[in-house]
């Protein structure tokens, strides 16, 4: 899985920033991205991504999937 979709922003937060810890904790590397189903909508809709951080961010940390994803 690559992708992750989130319904709830707070969980999106949450998996996002803790899966190092749980990677360490199973020893499993898992190489997949958080959203929260209002970004990846926004992605969507084409929206400009500078007119807001967290889009920029989000944009910065997807380099890599939006490559494989082509």
């Amino acid at each position: 899985m690559e992708l992750m979709l989130h319904m709830c922003p707070n969980c999106q937060i949450q998996y996002d920033r803790y899966q190092p810890v749980i990677e360490k904790e199973f020893g499993v590397k898992y190489d997949m991205v958080h959203m929260n189903i209002a970004q990846f909508v926004a992605f969507q809709w084409v929206l400009t991504l500078t007119r807001c951080a967290a889009f920029r961010l989000t944009l910065c940390l997807l380099k890599g999937f939006w490559k494989r994803m082509g």
